[in-house]
């Protein structure tokens, strides 16, 4: 299996679930990629048809509860097409 990568990335951000795209535009690193899930536990994503593991850390707050929460990675899949390059 794929090794964790700790410190890969340290980047607190902001998230709103129905609209990630929104939220990711001051992120360089992501404004190639589309969130795909998100999830607790680490994830796989696929960058240039290798599998990497990114570590986040991610908040965001669940709109119908208005409760917090703290997410340790974000599963992030190249789009079909490259987007400004």
């Amino acid at each position: 299996m794929i090794e964790q990568s700790p410190g890969a990335f340290t980047n607190a951000f902001s998230l709103q679930p129905q609209a990630p795209h929104r939220d990711f535009d001051d992120f360089r690193i992501l404004q190639q990629y589309q969130v795909v899930s998100l999830s607790r536990k680490l994830m796989a994503c696929c960058i240039n048809q290798v599998e990497q593991i990114i570590i986040f850390s991610v908040s965001y707050r669940q709109l119908f509860s208005g409760q917090s929460h703290q997410l340790c990675s974000v599963t992030v899949k190249k789009p079909a097409s490259p987007v400004g390059f």
